[in-house]
């Protein structure tokens, strides 16, 4: 039997996958409060079936860029993160994000939208009022260090398998960061 994963941020998918999947695809939920909701969420569907979370497996999938620059780091991943957000306006009090920091995002984005601007450019102009926080809730993006010690975080939260998105401008950059990834990261944990 082929297993079945689900990937999901939203609650209903999340419970779904508690309840009938052999595995769960968390979607870029880099906070404490987002995974505490993504968790809760699968606890939920899990009872449904009569299950624990030790009969599924979790994989943590995160948009992932790695740099001693950090501005850069985060300029890689933002428009994903703002996309991200965006997609999951309807949950997003419940992943660590509070009103204040969300208004002027959501301003930005439904501003751009209603003028029919094309979504790269809406994303990249609402990437501008994001702060550090914003980005590390739903990315990770900065140096090895900083990278490895976030993994590790998650990792004690119950996740049991990491997939990354890697950011980069160009085909070799990427190369560079899964290269980093794998020395520098995974050998260490």
């Amino acid at each position: 039997r082929i297993p079945l994963y689900i990937a999901a941020r939203g609650p209903k998918l999340l419970q779904l996958a508690g309840e009938i999947a052999d595995g769960v695809i968390i979607g870029s939920l880099a906070s404490k409060e987002g995974l505490e909701y993504a968790f809760e969420n699968i606890e939920i569907g899990l009872e449904t079936s009569d299950r624990k979370l030790r009969d599924i497996e979790t994989v943590f999938w995160g948009y992932t860029a790695i740099s001693e620059n950090y501005s850069l780091a985060q300029s890689l991943v933002e428009n994903l993160v703002v996309s991200s957000m965006w997609s999951s306006k309807g949950i997003i009090d419940r992943l660590g994000i509070n009103r204040d920091q969300w208004t002027p995002i959501e301003r930005e984005l439904k501003n751009g939208f209603r003028r029919g601007l094309p979504a790269n450019k809406v994303y990249k102009s609402a990437a501008k009022k994001l702060s550090d926080d914003i980005i590390d809730s739903w990315a990770l993006a900065g140096p090895v260090d900083k990278v490895r010690d976030r993994i590790k975080e998650i990792e004690k939260k119950g996740i049991d398998q990491f997939a990354m998105l890697t950011m980069g401008r160009n085909r070799e950059e990427k190369r560079v960061m899964q290269q980093q990834f794998s020395e520098h990261i995974i050998k260490k944990i």
